[in-house]
């Protein structure tokens, strides 16, 4: 279907291409690997019309749409950016409502699926939930305060429960430097000693020139 985007695997060396997905059945956005390596997850629709849900593909599936799992679906918003927790017994992913297209909702759901669990208010836009290595911090790029930055939620992978409030991780208020407005290309990545996130640098200078009428 015109540019709708194809699923395929390729070996590291970039051998062995193989193709999981065919455009004319489903459009998969993937978005992480499970630890065994046999399930991809990510967005999926199989109707240019129908919204992105959060979805499961076996990596033996060899093309058969019919064995993709539907986690997670909202007939008002798609969900992006999903994620295994590190015990792979969770997953964190956004929903957003096209008609508020300046805020979104974190959520944490069974890997099974079940019932959301909301992380964050819906009152902002809040983008790219990721892990922590431990899988007890969830962390994801927000606008609360007016100007994006990293924020994090405690997360109790027994219940499934957020603990306490948000709190922010980076504190960028200088136009100088800011998190990277491209929020759809950018993305964040947690160790277990470090934050990388993509910032842009600004700067500029002002001069005076004298003797005009020269």
């Amino acid at each position: 279907r015109g540019d709708t985007p194809v699923l395929a695997l390729l070996n590291t060396d970039g051998s062995g291409e193989r193709v999981l997905t065919r455009p004319e059945e489903i459009e998969m956005l993937a978005s992480d690997w499970s630890n065994d390596g046999e399930w991809i997850l990510g967005s999926c629709r199989f109707n240019p019309s129908d919204r992105y849900s959060t979805c499961a593909m076996p990596v033996s599936a060899g093309g058969n749409t019919s064995r993709v799992r539907v986690i997670a679906s909202d007939p008002k918003r798609n969900l992006f950016n999903q994620r295994y927790s590190p015990d792979q017994k969770w997953i964190a992913f956004l929903a957003h409502d096209l008609m508020y297209s300046s805020t979104s909702t974190v959520y944490v759901i069974p890997a099974g699926g079940g019932a959301w669990r909301a992380l964050t208010d819906g009152a902002s836009f809040d983008d790219k939930p990721r892990w922590g290595p431990d899988g007890r911090v969830l962390y994801y790029v927000s606008s609360r305060e007016g100007v994006k930055n990293v924020w994090a939620r405690r997360f109790d992978a027994a219940s499934g429960a957020a603990i306490g409030e948000p709190f922010p991780v980076t504190a960028f208020r200088s136009a100088q430097f800011l998190v990277s407005s491209q929020a759809v290309q950018m993305d964040i990545a947690v160790t277990s000693t470090h934050l990388v996130i993509p910032m842009s640098e600004s700067r500029s200078d002002i001069w005076m020139l004298d003797h005009l009428e020269r």
